[in-house]
């Protein structure tokens, strides 16, 4: 493992706590604030946020490459499992990222 790649990896581990207390602690947060992936710090995974919505668990976890659908929807990126709930969030972002 080279050097830059070993410090990426420990600040996003330094990080990792804090955010999951962020989001599991704080309930006024949106679906903006806790399932936005930055793609230079995430693991490479992500969940569409259209299929954690709709209760489809098959395919809520995505696998995240170059080809995956994304979306920059308020200054957040999201990816999605397919180019079907990519579609229907940029359509209806309000019903995907409102408050919970």
């Amino acid at each position: 493992m080279n050097a830059l790649k070993l410090i990426v990896l420990t600040v996003a581990l330094s990080f990792a706590p804090l955010l999951l207390t962020a989001c599991t602690e704080n309930k006024t947060k949106t679906a903006a604030d806790c399932c936005a992936v930055d793609p230079l710090h995430a693991s490479q995974h992500a969940e569409c946020i259209v299929c954690k919505h709709n209760a489809d668990l098959a395919c809520v976890d995505v696998d995240i490459d170059k080809d995956t659908p994304r979306a920059s929807i308020n200054g957040h990126e999201y990816f999605f499992c397919s180019e079907a709930c990519k579609k229907e969030c940029v359509a209806h972002p309000e019903k995907y990222l409102s408050r919970k």
